[in-house]
């Protein structure tokens, strides 16, 4: 019961308290690898793939569920590549769900990714993963996260919500966009 009176407001004050104004983890870096996988893809291929930044997911993926709602198309059989808190750690994480895997796109992603050098990359899937954000408003999904790993805990983020949050590692935007930019090509 203690522990719930401390814990009760730290979450009220997560949401509605001030904003934080260290956020280049979480989610500055996922906006960065967009802009950065947009610059990279050939100017022939840009219209095979669309781009779209969702607000509001600490408050309950609130920008993807409003999305998914007014395009049940995507929201259904769409191929969605979601990434988040993917500027802090060296271990990338991809997830997918079974859906997203058995899609015809996941396999030229996966190659990309593969290809793409300079982070460890690690394949799961979503079933056996834990992690919250945008991708959950889409059936056909998967997420790309930047992680540390530590024995015995395994993979795990730390600083996001905190005046820590202050590391966004170009490595791991160059890894990510040009393992998707070559995924995009290949569409």
């Amino acid at each position: 019961l203690v522990q719930m009176l401390f814990l009760i407001p730290l979450l009220l004050m997560m949401f509605f308290g001030p904003a934080n104004r260290h956020t280049a983890n979480d989610n500055t870096s996922g906006v960065a690898a967009v802009l950065e996988l947009m610059a990279r893809i050939p100017e022939e291929k840009r219209a095979t793939a669309a781009f779209i930044l969702f607000d509001n997911e600490e408050k309950g993926l609130l920008g993807s569920k409003a999305y998914a709602k007014a395009h049940p198309a995507v929201k259904e059989s769409g191929f969605v590549v979601n990434l988040d808190c993917v500027g802090d750690g060296g271990h990338i994480l991809l997830i997918s769900s079974e859906k997203a895997r058995e899609a015809a796109p996941y396999t030229a992603m996966t190659e990309g990714m593969k290809a793409a050098t300079g982070r460890e990359l690690h394949i799961f899937p979503m079933e056996t993963s834990a992690g919250s954000s945008d991708h959950k408003s889409f059936e056909t999904s998967s997420v790309i996260y930047a992680c540390n790993v530590k024995k015995g805990i395994g993979f795990y983020c730390d600083k996001i919500h905190t005046s820590k949050d202050t590391v966004c590692d170009q490595g791991n935007l160059d890894f990510i966009a040009d393992g998707l930019s070559s995924f995009v090509s290949k569409l």
